[in-house]
């Protein structure tokens, strides 16, 4: 089954009491389309905007019966709860389903509901809710009890729904265990340490750190340390950076949850292994001379200013500048500066 997160608009600070509920709807949804639906692939939604919160669940599975989900009849008890949470806080769900046509579950929230102005609980700082499953303390137990065939696996992301996506899929697997989950790089390095797992999925965009920065350091601690980058993005600049940084694997967070499993076994045990997707992005610039730091600095600089000024921020002369570019501009195969910078954001180099 293929999993795909979409988030639209910048992230923004929720209420602590929506953010424990709207997790509970959201999590139900997808659990419903990974175990119910017969689904060959999922997408999770969301969106960000300054009238509401929106996150929707869909699939392209056999669908659900209207009574069904006014009942939550079948295998599909928590609908009705779903549905009950929702009017409890103000938000609206909405089913959409025919017979063999899939599902799109849609919780809308609307922003005066879903927005806090003043509080320290973060999306981004979100954690498990505290069941005796779910907590850290639940999965060091779990930890504890693994067999020694199993590939014990951290899971590193920002995203509560694609961390439960993550979950469900190393579940299925009967040779791996998930003993730990983190949101940021932070948190990653200490339960690294802490658990010391065997394969870690690690997000290459993360709240306080990068996800490069975060492999950095636990290479650093620990050399031995079977790192899987993780991203949505296909450029090769990015592809290039992670293994740079210890990454023993790259994968897309849409690919079919079976070629997941595959490139964990395959890295855990000692291989690298890489999806046919990204080995032919690896291909395509195999042999070209990369760029630097510095030119990646400075191609982010010309983005937005002259080469004034530019120089005046590098502390080296303008004619330098204009050189610089210029070996870019040949290195990237681009016409003008403007050129230089969209064909350096395709590739992932800078981020605009």
């Amino acid at each position: 089954m293929g999993f795909r997160l979409v988030v639209e608009g910048k992230s923004r600070e929720l209420h602590p009491s929506i953010l424990e509920k709207a997790y509970r709807i959201g999590r139900e949804a997808v659990l419903n389309s990974f175990r119910h639906s017969e689904a060959s692939r999922v997408e999770v939604e969301l969106e960000y905007t300054s009238m509401r919160l929106r996150i929707a669940v869909r699939d392209n599975g056999k669908g659900i019966a209207d009574g069904l989900f006014l009942s939550g009849g079948g295998n599909y008890r928590g609908l009705f709860g779903m549905r009950e949470l929702a009017e409890r806080m103000g938000a609206k769900l909405r089913l959409m389903s025919r017979a063999a046509a899939g599902t799109e579950i849609e919780l809308s929230i609307p922003g005066q509901i879903a927005f806090a102005s003043h509080t320290n609980t973060r999306l981004l700082d979100w954690r498990m809710p505290e069941t005796e499953e779910e907590t850290a303390g639940g999965l060091a137990r779990r930890a504890k009890m693994t067999t020694p065939a199993q590939i014990r696996i951290l899971t590193v992301d920002n995203h509560p729904l694609l961390l439960e996506g993550l979950a469900v899929v190393i579940q299925s697997q009967p040779d791996m265990v998930l003993v730990g989950q983190a949101s940021n790089g932070h948190d990653a390095i200490q339960q690294f340490g802490k658990l010391r797992p065997d394969v870690v999925l690690m997000d290459l965009k993360l709240p306080d750190m990068s996800g490069i920065d975060g492999m950095i350091a636990i290479q650093a601690q620990f050399p031995e340390a079977r790192i899987i980058a993780m991203t949505t993005f296909e450029g090769d600049g990015p592809i290039e950076r992670a293994l740079q940084a210890g990454a023993r694997s790259y994968i897309l967070k849409n690919m079919p949850p079976r070629e997941i499993a595959e490139v964990i076994r395959h890295v855990h045990a000692g291989h690298k292994r890489f999806p046919s997707e990204i080995a032919a992005k690896m291909a395509e610039h195999l042999g070209e001379e990369k760029l630097t730091d510095r030119e990646v600095y400075g191609l982010r600089q010309s983005a937005g200013g002259r080469s004034r000024d530019i120089a005046a921020k590098l502390f080296i002369a303008e004619e330098t500048v204009k050189a610089h570019m210029k070996h870019m501009l040949e290195r990237l195969g681009a016409i003008d500066g403007g050129h230089a910078v969209m064909i350096a954001a395709r590739r992932g180099f800078i981020q605009l």
